[in-house]
């Protein structure tokens, strides 16, 4: 035998092996179709009797299903068209309210502008109500200064009345007194200017002695604002421990207006007259 046949003894062995395995293997899968059928319990007769009931409840269900779909789609409609119409209700009530809150924002901006020009004429109010207060107090104290003024002024008024009564009671006083001294210098036989006459006569006046030069002139605390003027005479006198002494007599010279520098009159004087001795127009 050559190596062809032995390949091929080989190869029909082996395909006998295979073609055994086969066969063993379809004995042993091999399945009774009629019990595998009519089985009551495990057939599939009996499978198909409940899936064919399955199907039957799948099939009630699904119809009570679509009906409560039918149903719930009926239900959606009528919502839907309850919602629609609340919607187009919303998009109303939606529209007034937006017209309403354009109408309220209108007031509030009016009325803020309102608030605003209030509050400027508030404020320019109050800037003229503390003017108006500063200038009444201003005008108050100008009335109480303009009043205290005329009380003042008043008062100086019935003063000045009642010194020009009393000046006119003295004038009327010395009047008469001028009448007097007329007639009794009229009786003495002294005729001519009266007037020359009692100039030099000196008023009554009461002064001291500033200084004594030493060479007969001397000066006094009495000026022409005392009513002393060049010619008229006074005299002279100390105070002690027994009295007034006599010193003589002296006669302005010149006047000022607080003081006067007069001339001693030799003939009468009586002792040296010093600084601080007293001066009277008569004794």
């Amino acid at each position: 035998m050559n190596l062809v046949g032995k390949i091929l003894t080989a190869l029909i062995a082996l395909c006998s092996l295979v073609f055994m395995s086969f066969a063993l293997a379809v004995y042993a899968t091999h399945t009774n179709w009629r019990d595998e059928v009519m089985n009551p319990e495990t057939g599939l007769q009996a499978q198909l009797k409940k899936e064919q009931d399955a199907k039957k409840e799948l099939q009630n269900q699904k119809d009570r299903l679509e009906a409560e779909l039918a149903a719930e789609k009926k239900a959606a409609r009528d919502a839907k068209a309850s919602l629609e119409t609340e919607k187009k209700i919303l998009s109303e009530e939606n529209a007034n309210a937006r017209k309403a809150l354009s109408e309220v924002q209108e007031r509030e901006r009016k009325a803020v502008a309102a608030m605003q020009a209030t509050q400027s004429t508030t404020t320019s109010a109050i800037a003229e109500r503390d003017e108006l207060r500063k200038n009444l107090l201003e005008a108050r104290k100008q009335r109480d200064d303009e009043f205290k003024k005329v009380v003042e002024l008043t008062d100086t008024l019935h003063q000045t009345a009642n010194e020009l009564k009393s000046l006119q009671d003295k004038h009327r006083v010395l009047a008469q007194d001028l009448r007097k001294y007329k007639d009794l210098l009229a009786m003495q036989g002294l005729t001519g200017d009266i007037d020359a006459l009692l100039q030099k006569v000196p008023p009554a006046v009461d002064g001291t002695v500033l200084t004594n030069s030493g060479t007969g002139l001397i000066e006094i605390s009495l000026g022409a604002d005392a009513g002393l003027h060049k010619g008229h005479r006074l005299e002279a006198y100390r105070l002690g421990a027994d009295g007034a002494r006599y010193l003589g007599r002296f006669e302005v010279v010149e006047t000022a207006p607080d003081r006067a520098v007069c001339r001693i009159v030799p003939e009468f004087q009586k002792g040296i007259i010093q600084k601080g001795d007293h001066v009277a127009a008569k004794l």
